[in-house]
């Protein structure tokens, strides 16, 4: 299927139902792409405190570490 913005002449600002057999699919897709990469995020992480440490000595201060994925989706309420 090929959904296609609801506002008028924006092109390139498709859609997707979420509440579509293709919406739900998608969501659940996402989620498990986003927790892959916060594992990831994890293991190279790690390895980098580890790398810090063999090379300075010292522990890495983590206390203001921001953790965020840079693939964003949101569900919006368009109206429809």
């Amino acid at each position: 299927k090929n959904y296609k913005s609801i506002i008028k002449n924006l092109k390139g600002l498709n859609y997707m139902p979420i509440k579509s057999d293709e919406g739900q699919n998608y969501m659940k897709d996402m989620m498990w792409c986003q927790q892959y990469a916060f594992y990831n995020r994890q293991v190279m992480n790690k390895i980098m405190l580890q790398i810090v440490y063999q090379v300075t000595g010292k522990d890495a201060d983590m206390s203001k570490a921001i953790n965020i994925h840079h693939n964003y989706c949101t569900c919006e309420d368009c109206g429809q």
